[in-house]
């Protein structure tokens, strides 16, 4: 069985770029320091694979580290770049916070959807009912 694990925040180099110094390389090399790698460590002990999926700015494709684990860079469109920069209405109201969000999906949506399909993954229909 596999499963994947989104990590959801702006894009990789700003979460891990800025603030851990990393790209790419290094992070698949040695970085294991969030609850992510803790997750992907236990499941497969119980024998469930997991991908990791981040979205970023300019890495896409899928990864094998060395001990094992696949990581999914899913890219944003080049706009974002530009759209993240005006943080209108800011953050610290709820509707900002959720504009913000939206803004991000739309712009690695179609290269969310192409990644799950290129590794299999079945997400149910919720909105469907079953007799």
């Amino acid at each position: 069985m596999t499963i994947v694990a989104m990590l959801l925040f702006g894009s990789f180099e700003i979460e891990y770029g800025k603030r851990f110094g990393l790209d790419r390389n290094s992070y698949l090399a040695s970085y294991r320091n969030d609850w992510s790698w803790d997750y992907a460590f236990g499941l497969k002990e119980q024998g469930i694979d997991v991908i990791l999926y981040i979205v970023s700015q300019k890495y896409s494709g899928i990864y094998e580290t060395k001990d094992g684990f696949k990581v999914r860079f899913i890219t944003l469109k080049g706009w974002y770049r530009w759209a993240s920069i005006f943080r209108f209405p800011p953050r610290r109201f709820k509707i900002g916070m959720y504009w913000q969000e939206l803004v991000n999906f739309i712009a690695f949506h179609d290269s969310l959807k192409l990644g799950l399909k290129e590794d299999n993954v079945v997400l149910p229909n919720l909105l469907c009912k079953t007799n």
